[in-house]
Parts: structure tokens; sequence; C-alpha cells
């Protein structure tokens, strides 16, 4: 955050992406169409790995590590307006996800990642033979959305909770991919550091463990990233702020907690929008409608814990009592 706002300071945002925007050894369209090929290849043998043996061999790795290092290369050898390009590098991004999570969820007997997810699918199951949201859920019976997707998915698709909850969990995680080079889009304007920093996105580690280990946060992340793309773009319009409020709903009844957190984060965004402005960018719109933004939203996800949740505001102020009189552990 510091070397953003340093940077920023230091010299425009317009500066820097035409200083990175020229590659310093542009790939020509076959050379990258063989680069893709390659990938394609290097794909269908890690599958054909996987099928073949017990757990993941080394081999396995050492291909995604090739995989993603091509990737790589293709981003910094792209040319400028080559929009078929930046979608297969997308893709491909989204593809190598897509291996890693199933490659563990799909392949051992149950992963449970931090344990939450037995739960998780019990709550599920309990929506599948009911046919209705049940006090069973304890408190996720007022954030029912995670469960009744995932309930209607496996339903849709036919496939045993197991294989079904994992299928739906990682294509409903991987758009964050997508969304997240939009916002970057949104703030440099250019598509290579855009990329750039998506790819460093895909492959970092917490990435790759909510990929697997997706619970209820885990796809409020993904409405949030849905929502702040939604923030950053222009220009706005009536559907614009209609499909705003519904993601914002979405995410009401998704997770509890995590609606403050998001909250904290919008209100350094408009804190740091205030720090960064430039008068001549004439930002005051901007900030204006972001600000305006957080206050419903608060608002909104604060009335629907004092009104709508049946006592949840209290269940969890009890919880947080009894758990200063145990203490902590030790």
């Amino acid at each position: 955050i510091i070397a953003s706002v340093w940077l920023i300071r230091r010299k425009s945002l317009s500066e820097v992406t035409a200083e990175e925007d020229a590659p310093s050894v542009a790939l020509s369209s076959p050379r990258f169409t063989q680069l893709t090929l390659l990938n394609a290849l290097i794909f269908i043998v890690s599958i054909v790995l996987l099928l073949v043996s017990e757990t993941r061999p080394v081999g396995y790795f050492i291909l995604m590590a090739v995989f993603a290092g091509i990737v790589f290369v293709q981003i910094l050898g792209i040319t400028n307006g080559s929009g078929w390009q930046k979608a297969i590098i997308l893709g491909e991004l989204v593809l190598l996800a897509l291996n890693l999570t199933w490659s563990v969820t799909l392949k051992y007997p149950l992963y449970i990642g931090a344990t939450d997810i037995p739960y998780h699918l019990y709550f599920i199951d309990s929506i599948l033979q009911s046919s209705h949201v049940t006090d069973a859920m304890g408190s996720y019976q007022y954030f029912p959305l995670y469960h009744t997707f995932l309930a209607s998915g496996v339903e849709v698709l036919g496939v045993n909770l197991r294989d079904g909850f994992f299928i739906l969990a990682a294509l409903a995680y991987v758009p964050t991919i997508l969304f997240a080079y939009l916002i970057f889009k949104s703030i440099t304007k250019s598509a290579r550091l855009s990329l750039i920093a998506c790819f460093l996105f895909s492959v970092s580690a917490e990435f790759i463990y909510y990929g697997g280990y997706m619970v209820t946060r885990s796809l409020a992340f993904v409405f949030f990233m849905v929502i702040l793309y939604l923030l950053f773009r222009q220009p706005r319009s009536i559907g614009f702020i209609a499909v705003l409020a519904l993601f914002s709903a979405t995410i009401i009844l998704t997770h509890q907690t995590t609606l403050a957190y998001i909250s904290v984060i919008l209100a350094l965004f408009v804190g740091f929008q205030w720090l960064m402005a430039r008068p001549q960018s004439n930002p005051g719109s901007q900030i204006k409608f972001t600000s305006i933004y957080l206050a419903i939203f608060v608002a909104a996800f604060v009335s629907y814990w004092l009104l709508g949740t049946g006592g949840y505001v209290q269940e969890a102020a009890s919880s947080i009592e009894v758990s200063e009189l145990i203490g902590p552990p030790g």
C-alpha cells in the first residue's frame, strides 16, 4: 500500500503504464500460438498423470510450473491491441487454477481444508433432504445463499454431494481471476500490467488454498470482487445500479462477519481516493458515489442483522461473552 501511494504520488499512473506497455521482446502471433499449443499439451499430460497416479506426483508439479512459466512469458511478450491473446492468457490462468484445485478436491477421498467443509456438506445435505433451509444450519439459516446455491447445483448436475460441491465451488471461485483483471485494468489502463498483477494474484498461495477450501467467506470474496469492479466501472446507468444492488443483497445473505471486513476495506478505499485525488481528474463524483454506497451498504446489513435474523446479533454477543469468560487456552 505504501509503495503504491508513493508511486502514484511520484509520477502519474499514465506515465508508468506508458513505460510498461512496450514489451522488450514482442511475441509474434505464430510464436504465441505455438506456446499456447504447448500449454494445451502440458495441460492434457498433467490430467493423464493425475488419472494414472494415486497421488499428485512430482512430475505433475513440474508440469504446472512450466505451464505457469509459459503463461508469464506470453504476458511479457503480448502485443498491444491483441484482444484474443489477452483472452487466451486469462483462459489459461482459469484452467491452471481449476487444475490445481480439482487435483486435490476431486482426487483425494475428502478434502476438509481447515475442517469447515464437513459442516457445510451437512448443511447442504439438510437442504437436499428437506428442500428448504432448516434450523439445523444454526446461524447459517439467516445467511443461506452459499448452501442453497450449492444444493441447487448438486440437484441440477445429478451427481453425489461431494463431487457436486467441489465442482461447483471451484467454478464459482475462479471468476475472481477475471474480475481481478478488470479491476487492475480500470486502475492502470495497461493490459500488460493488469495481466501481470492478475498472474501474481492467481498463483498466490492464498488464492490456490481457498480454491479448494471454498467456504462461505470465499464465496463472499467472489461477490466482493464483483462489487469492487462495479465501483470502479464507468459510466454508470440504472442497469448498473440494479446489478450493484443485486450483488450487495447477495453478499449480505452469504456470510455474516465478512460484511464488517468489507466495510472497513471500502472505508480505506474511500480514504485512499481522497489521498491520491488529483484536481485535474475531477475525482469528486467517484468519491461521493463510493461514500454513499458504503453508507447504504452498512445500513443495509446492520438492519438485516437487527431485524431479519431472528436474534443473530444476540447469539453472536452471547458467544463472545462466553469466550471471554473461558479465556484463552492454556
